[in-house]
């Protein structure tokens, strides 16, 4: 079926088809990272480096990960598969703090998409090369970030895909999506246990970045969070920055460096 639809104010027409015209109006905004291409052409392993880091760039837009430079920080092996709970791991060290669930069913995906929360999920690449959504061939989970629903379709950010145009908010049928979901505990390479998922402990759209206020007369801005690094900045006291990440007693100024935490207090202190 198709349908037409009118603009009456501009008089401009749109003609749809039946699975467009139930595609949701808003899907979670995840900036979408390709397992493919600059930043990610070097590494021979699966979608979960590009997974993590649309998670990590949707919470932490500052970031400068690529798919690339977290599979080396993280010590991924060439031709090695992340497993979830390695993912979890790596994204806890990042500061973004996600539960990980198994055996969850279609309203638990949306009421977590509801509360606006986009899933990291694993699923069986055979199940989706035999649809054509994958190429023939592929071996291993394939990790996606899940960002919309429906009543058709579950729409996911698909690293395979080179660019956006084609693999952000990607469609998959309800139906194809819960057997690959449902089949990841037979992959024979890295089994998974079906229907899981990495689901962030905080939604979208509250605010991660933090103000503090310089408390000493002079305080040093380092190239990386440690007191051995270079120094690339000085604060004085009573200038106020934001904080985007935290390390180890460390905060990250975006664009700037890192500064001890200890000498700052809150901005509205």
């Amino acid at each position: 079926m198709r349908y037409q639809v009118k603009n009456l104010d501009t008089g401009a027409e749109m003609e749809l088809s039946l699975e467009t015209a139930f595609r949701p109006l808003v899907t979670l905004p995840v900036p979408f990272v390709s397992q493919s291409g600059p930043g990610a052409d070097a590494l021979q392993n699966d979608s979960g480096a590009a997974a993590a880091v649309m998670l990590l760039r949707a919470y932490q837009p500052h970031s400068a990960f690529t798919p690339e430079v977290f599979a080396t920080r993280f010590a991924l092996p060439g031709d090695a598969h992340f497993t979830l709970p390695q993912l979890r791991a790596a994204l806890s060290s990042l500061r973004i703090l996600t539960d990980l669930r198994n055996g969850m069913s279609m309203q638990d995906l949306f009421v977590t998409l509801a509360a606006g929360k986009p899933l990291l999920a694993a699923l069986q690449s055979q199940t989706l090369a035999e649809v054509g959504w994958l190429a023939t061939g592929r071996t291993g989970p394939h990790f996606v970030v899940i960002v919309g629903l429906d009543l058709r379709s579950v729409y996911l950010h698909d690293p395979s895909c080179a660019d956006g145009t084609a693999g952000a908010g990607r469609a998959l049928s309800l139906e194809t999506f819960w057997k690959a979901w449902r089949e990841t505990a037979t992959e024979p390479q890295v089994p998974i246990p079906e229907r899981s998922a990495l689901v962030p402990t905080i939604a979208l759209g509250f605010r991660l970045t933090r103000q503090v206020r310089v408390n000493i007369p002079t305080l040093n801005v380092r190239k990386e969070p440690a007191l051995h690094a270079q120094q690339v900045g000085t604060l004085r006291k009573g200038q106020v920055v934001d904080i985007v990440r935290e390390v180890n007693g460390w905060g990250e100024v975006p664009g700037t460096g890192w500064i001890l935490l200890s000498y700052t207090v809150a901005a509205g202190a």
